[in-house]
């Protein structure tokens, strides 16, 4: 509304400058001759004359001309004079500049009070702010949230709400559609959040035996494991109302913002108590404090969220926070104490049973789908999936259904959406020359090798060399082992290694195609002698690094040191890659061959062609479990 107030006050002021130019001009002049005007004198036509020195400007009834005077002239002044017509003179003609000053003057006039009433709103905005900050949150529907026109808006109308009041919104069970049945996967999470559901939905049994209602329950693990739906779950089952918000919304440029915004929210919580408070990614404000000032909005903001929580405002108040973060490790401990965030609930990425159960759940929303599905095969592939990822699996396994004009989802659609999520999309334009496509194959040819050999569990699932969004190629396992041992995780490194080995044997040089194997083979080595004392540097915490900030010094002897031993345990992976290459090199050429023939194999093709073939570095050979999966 004010900005089409503002167009009409701009088009209204250029309008009047443009007719009162019009009215300024008159009526227009037309030129004509000499001869023309002493005609109209003699006929007594004309009306009234102006003489100057140079021009005769004459009317006739309404019109207007204006004739060049000849130099000396007098004779048309006698004719006027005897013909009795009405006659002045003038010294010099009406300047055009006039009507140009005041057609600027005009523009001039429009912008300025364009520019003095946004700079009102401007100062008016930070007076506002200011005596909203020392007021603090107001309540009620009177003149902060009412309907009557105030100083902030010249043009009258609702006045803006107060930027200290807090941005949460409620949230009715009804709006839900996500109860606890509809999760899986994470178990030991749900029966917490369930108890709390519990509580709130009859209190008496557990205040029968002494129990209080928990402060707060912070559920933390990595994106995609489900605790923003636990939260929706929470909201749909309690029962009382749900407040949530984000914990970003808190965070301000004027200081005092934030926390005023915490006490309107708290206070809004206790009125409509019993009520769940959920804050959303709330590591946004509840970071380590810290002795700089650089981050004073932040703690004043925490230091509010802290007396709120367990302070002597929360006395008998039956309000319970939930909060979420991806990083636990870095909120205050003042913050996760008892008192405050007593339950903290891991959500974390499901292990076989748990990938199995929300797969499983999933697939039983689709409409049309085979009989024959084996999810337990599914469950296996998809090792390190989060559930948002599994969710989308079954997404993208009835998009392909479409895509191909299945009348029902199969094995097969599934099985290709969870490699299109793994590895992205099949890059179907792109062409490789022989040359690349023989590197690839035996860069991938060597990674399973190894895998076979070295992990004794392992079951490849699929190798292949057609390219994809994320790589060149792959090699996939079904395999549940965890490497959490010392040999485990020296496995899982000469695996690693096993793809530029291969492209050495094949032709003595290497591409940069293994730089993500080269980095995951250095975390996990630098993880091994920082972290978890598995070097010849003993049992001690040499990881000084926490969120790209140094939590502790350590010397140039001892950073010497940690670089030797991460470079020996990867260099004697390494040599033990090639070894065992070298003693199966004969097997590398022949799954390489067959893999650049069949661009695909399957984990049965490379069991047939190895069964038998391989050795490992005793000398002994492999064979393989025919046990189906």
């Amino acid at each position: 509304m004010k900005k089409k107030l503002i167009v009409i006050a701009i088009l209204g002021l250029f309008t009047t400058g443009f007719f009162f130019f019009q009215s300024y001009r008159g009526t227009p002049i037309k030129e004509t001759s000499y001869s023309h005007f002493v005609e109209s004198v003699r006929n007594k036509s004309t009306d009234s004359v102006v003489f100057s020195e140079r021009f005769i400007d004459y009317t006739i009834g309404e019109n207007r001309y204006k004739t060049s005077r000849p130099s000396g002239e007098v004779d048309s002044l006698k004719e006027v004079k005897e013909n009795k017509i009405y006659y002045t003179f003038s010294s010099e003609s009406k300047p055009i500049l006039t009507p140009v000053v005041i057609l600027l003057f005009g523009i001039f006039l429009a912008v300025s009070t364009f520019i003095m009433w946004r700079l009102y709103c401007f100062f008016n905005r930070i007076m506002s702010n200011m005596k909203h900050m020392q007021n603090g949150p107001h309540f009620g529907s009177g003149s902060g949230m009412g309907g009557s026109s105030g100083p902030g808006d010249p043009f009258g109308g609702s006045k803006p709400s107060s930027p200290a009041e807090s941005t949460s919104k409620f949230f009715e069970p009804e709006q839900s559609d996500v109860r606890f049945a509809d999760i899986a996967g994470n178990e030991e999470a749900k029966e917490e959040l369930e108890q709390i559901v519990d509580f709130l939905k009859s209190n008496k049994k557990y205040k029968k035996m002494g129990a209080n209602l928990p402060k707060g329950a912070i559920l933390y693990g990595p994106s995609g494991t489900g605790k923003t739906m636990f939260a929706k779950a929470i909201a749909g089952e309690s029962g009382v109302p749900f407040m949530y918000v984000s914990g970003s919304e808190f965070v301000e440029m004027y200081v005092g913002v934030g926390a005023a915004r915490v006490r309107d929210m708290f206070a809004k919580a206790r009125e409509a108590s019993p009520c769940v408070v959920f804050i959303d990614e709330i590591d946004a404000v509840g970071k380590k404090r810290s002795n700089s000032d650089k981050n004073s909005e932040r703690d004043q903001t925490l230091n509010q969220i802290l007396v709120e929580m367990d302070g002597f405002n929360s006395l008998g108040s039956d309000v319970i926070v939930i909060g979420a973060t991806n990083r636990l490790e870095t909120l205050d401990d003042a913050l996760l104490r008892p008192g405050r965030f007593d339950k903290h609930v891991s959500v974390d990425l499901p292990d076989r049973d748990g990938r199995f159960k929300i797969l499983d759940l999933c697939l039983k929303k689709l409409p049309l789908l085979e009989d024959d599905i084996n999810v337990e095969r599914l469950s296996k592939k998809t090792v390190g999936f989060s559930g948002a990822d599994l969710t989308n699996v079954v997404n993208e396994s009835a998009l392909l259904a479409v895509k191909d004009e299945l009348k029902k989802i199969n094995q097969d659609c599934l099985e290709r959406a969870i490699e299109k999520v793994a590895y992205g999309s099949e890059k179907k334009s792109r062409k490789q020359d022989e040359k690349e496509l023989e590197n690839t194959a035996w860069h991938e040819s060597g990674h399973a090798l190894l895998g076979l050999i070295l992990d004794n569990n392992a079951k490849i699932d699929k190798i292949t060399i057609i390219p994809r969004t994320k790589s060149l190629g792959h090699v996939s396992f079904l395999s549940e082992e965890k490497h959490s041992t010392k040999s485990q995780l020296l496995n899982s490194i000469c695996i690693s290694l096993g793809g530029r080995v291969g492209e050495e044997i094949l032709a003595g040089d290497y591409t940069p195609g293994a730089s993500s194997d080269i980095r995951s083979a250095t975390r996990t080595a630098r993880n091994m002698v920082t972290r978890w004392g598995m070097s010849s540097l003993g049992m001690l915490n040499l990881n000084n690094m926490e969120e790209g900030w140094k939590t502790h010094e350590l010397s140039d002897d001892m950073l010497e040191k940690i670089d030797k031993e991460i470079r020996g345990i990867v260099d004697g992976e390494y040599d033990r890659a090639q070894k065992l290459l070298d003693m199966n090199k004969d097997c590398l050429k022949n799954l390489s061959e067959l893999l650049l023939d069949k661009e695909t194999l399957t984990g049965e093709e490379v069991e047939k062609l190895l069964d038998g073939a391989l050795v490992n570095i005793d000398g002994y050979s492999v064979f393989f479990d025919k046990e189906e999966v």
